[in-house]
């Protein structure tokens, strides 16, 4: 007999193995969906989500995707460094600016107060 154990053992973990991985790409295409303001049902085959994804990121605005292999990043018009290696966000970050100016008005947050990215 060329049928062993081994093989039906293999078998049944490949099979654990395709349906897990199954599920966690049809979790991903149902996040992807909703980025994208379609809501898929997991119920359906991942063929049939693909298709339905698919066709509604034909007809929508291009944004940010994990299909894509560069996301399209939303730029923080205020966001700037400065020469000490400081990188924060800030109204008026935009304009050319110190934070060893005089302030006017309401005093400039510290930027220890930023949260660094």
């Amino acid at each position: 007999m060329y049928v062993t154990e081994a093989m039906i053992q293999s078998m049944e973990e490949m099979n654990r193995n395709a349906a897990d991985m199954e599920k966690s790409i049809k979790a991903m295409m149902e996040t992807e969906g909703r980025m994208h303001g379609v809501e898929l049902d997991r119920r359906h085959n991942a063929r049939d989500m693909w298709a339905q994804l698919m066709e509604h990121m034909k007809t929508a605005a291009p944004t940010s995707s994990m299909l894509t292999e560069v996301a399209m990043p939303i730029a923080d018009p205020n966001m700037h460094w400065h020469d000490d290696g400081m990188e924060h966000s800030h109204e008026g970050g935009d304009m050319t600016h110190s934070h060893d100016e005089p302030v006017t008005g309401a005093p400039m947050p510290s930027p220890a107060d930023h949260q660094q990215t």
